[in-house]
């Protein structure tokens, strides 16, 4: 085993050589990380938890292991802090924690995004080659400041002595661990995107793709040989190196020709086992529904939005009870969402890559006290619906009002919206969140479900979007909106690449503050709109686009125009290790071939939110305007 010190070393002198690292990765490699505590923590001492008394052969093992890896050091003096050690227990592998819980007091923790299976999603296209790897011991690959260590101390007795121990490396109990390491491992998935390669880092865990079986062997054979140079150890048991269309990431099974998410089946026995547990009980437990709540939600990627709809009994259970491992009534309620799972669990186990297919029809309802109305949208004029309410249903919410509008019209038209993708406008913002995710009130919850069967019995998916009652309202709404995406770029630079490109016909991602065109879309309703979000239009037919797109709509913005086979004028900035880079260049330096034409661009950004944003002024980055033409 090569000792943690030499794989620090080497993953220094790796990026020392790297013109691309950032600061904050060279400090850290070349000084040790130093933890940036708001206060310095007082003394500490604490008994070592039961957990790793239970288990003291593994825990001296493990000890043995880190100093002969060069993870921790044996000191004279007790440690400034004499953490707990403790032992973690998942699927039966033990795992030792140094318990922080003193030290992270102290620490005030950044908010930052893990990537995982939605930038995946944005990356993978149908048919792609996937490879998987995994890092051992990531965390022990980053060093910690020689003054910070002993914040990181720990007791434990070796022959009747106790001995002390502080970590040289990160350990697992930091509050920050995941932060760091993550800012670390960034800088590898730079380099790589910056290369061409369509690729996506949780932690330790990574995945790259690629439409070519060769091209994805050449890089990760690169990847490989990156991470050896930085002294990574990969996991070969635990990667899958060989390119298929079929792999499992982040406990999903990731599957290109279908395009879809799905639960591996060991998964889904577990859940099923205690489904079938519970089912078979009278009384049962806050902690026994919850974990059956929490393993349903863990599964959300591949499931979709319907595991929100079924699991609110579960939650309002667990919120209900006063001790989390005393026995209640199993209640119908809830006993009906069991039963739910138990018998579609196995049909509902996958779920599209992509969120949300072209839609092809769309409905528009709405209700008043006394009746509902809506129509369906049609080439040859509007198909109308039209009822009136009864006594009861009058003295409803207009929530459930608008829930019940929204039922009967799917009832109205079994035929017409059958098999179909429905775009669903109301001017009730609620409707949309219910039929997404279900109501904590129970009568509306059962309007929901009413709803999914039906669109369940006749093939039918609702994407529901909110509408204002009142055009001329939206112009207010969103000057007081903070859209920190609203933003656009001097008219000067605009004409500059019109005179170059030609002039475009639309304007697909603005507002009537913003548009570069007569004819805009925007992502609510305002003056002047041709139709809110883009993404529902079709960008071909001639259309020449203007396509702006916020940072984190770049890689669909791409998918849709080849999809449309359309052209267009597509800004951005020029980031090569942003996770659209790959989408446009296969090698990080040559443009694909529909990308015709480029320009490189200092515009001045105009910003027009009310929240601090980058695009603002003279920006430290150059952008791109491109000519992409996927017509071919």
């Amino acid at each position: 085993t090569v000792c943690s010190q030499l794989k620090i070393m080497k993953f220094s002198h790796f990026w020392e050589k790297d013109l691309k690292a950032s600061k904050f990765a060279l400090g850290v490699v070349r000084e040790g990380y130093k933890i940036p505590f708001e206060s310095n923590p007082p003394p500490f001492y604490a008994k070592n938890n039961a957990s790793s008394l239970k288990n003291d052969h593994f825990v001296k093992d493990s000890i043995k292991k880190l100093l002969e890896d060069s993870c921790i050091e044996k000191v004279s003096e007790p440690p400034y802090c004499i953490n707990p050690l403790t032992v973690a227990e998942r699927n039966s592998k033990l795992r030792l924690v140094l318990d922080l819980r003193h030290v992270n007091k102290f620490i005030k923790p950044n908010k930052f995004k893990y990537e995982n299976l939605k930038q995946a999603s944005e990356l993978i296209d149908q048919n792609d080659f996937l490879i998987t790897f995994d890092l051992k011991s990531g965390y022990h690959h980053v060093p910690i400041n020689h003054i910070f260590r002993t914040f990181l101390g720990f007791a434990w007795e070796f022959d009747g002595k106790m001995q002390f121990f502080v970590f040289k490396v990160l350990p697992f109990g930091l509050n920050i661990a995941c932060l760091v390491f993550t800012k670390l491992m960034r800088q590898l998935v730079k380099r790589w995107r910056s290369m061409g390669i369509k690729c996506a880092m949780y932690l330790d865990d990574g995945i790259a793709g690629d439409s070519s079986h060769f091209s994805l062997i050449r890089s990760r054979d690169r990847m490989l040989q990156d991470m050896q140079s930085a002294g990574l150890t990969v996991n070969f048991e635990k990667s899958s190196l060989e390119p298929e269309k079929r792999k499992t990431w982040l406990g999903f099974i990731i599957d290109t020709e279908k395009m879809k998410f799905e639960v591996p089946t060991t998964k889904i026995l577990k859940v099923q086992n205690l489904l079938l547990e519970a089912l078979n009980c009278e009384f049962i437990s806050a902690r026994e529904i919850s974990r059956i709540a929490g393993n349903l939600i863990s599964m959300a990627q591949a499931i979709g939005p319907l595991v929100y709809l079924f699991t609110k009994q579960l939650y309002k259970f667990v919120e209900s009870s006063f001790s989390w491992d005393k026995k209640r009534l199993l209640t119908f309620d809830v006993r009906q969402e069991l039963e739910f799972w138990k018998k579609n669990l196995e049909v509902t186990k996958s779920f599209r890559i992509n969120t949300q297919p072209e839609v092809t029809k769309i409905v528009f309802s709405d209700a008043s006290e006394t009746g509902y109305g809506g129509y369906v949208v049609e080439k040859l004029g509007n198909i109308i619906a039209r009822g009136n309410f009864d006594r009861t249903e009058r003295q409803t919410s207009s929530t459930y009002r608008e829930l019940l509008a929204v039922k009967y019209i799917l009832l109205s038209f079994p035929k017409i919206l059958e098999n179909e993708n429905i775009e669903w406008f109301t001017d009730n913002n609620n409707i949309c969140r219910i039929i997404n995710r279900g109501s904590t009130k129970q009568h509306l919850q059962n309007l929901a479900i009413e709803i999914f069967n039906i669109c369940l019995s006749s093939n039918i998916e609702i994407y529901p979007t909110w509408i204002p009652r009142e055009l001329n309202e939206i112009a207010d709404k969103i000057s007081k909106t903070n859209d920190t995406d609203n933003w656009s770029i001097d008219n000067e630079t605009f004409d500059y690449i019109l005179k170059n490109y030609g002039q475009v016909t639309i304007d697909r991602f603005s507002d009537n503050l913003n548009k570069k065109s007569s004819r805009f879309n925007s992502k609510e309703y305002c003056p002047g709109t041709s139709a809110v979000n883009s993404f529902s239009c079709h960008w071909g037919n001639h259309e020449i686009n203007w396509l702006c797109p916020p940072i984190a709509l770049v890689g669909k913005t791409i998918k849709h125009l080849r999809n449309c086979k359309g052209k267009g004028i597509l800004f951005i900035p020029l980031w090569p290790s942003a996770y659209y880079w790959p989408l446009l260049t296969s090698n990080g330096f040559e443009f694909e071939p529909f990308v015709k034409h480029f320009l490189v661009l200092d515009p001045f950004f105009v910003n027009y939110s009310n929240t601090d944003c980058i695009f603002d002024g003279f920006a430290n980055f150059y952008s791109l305007a491109l000519f992409i033409d996927m017509s071919a």
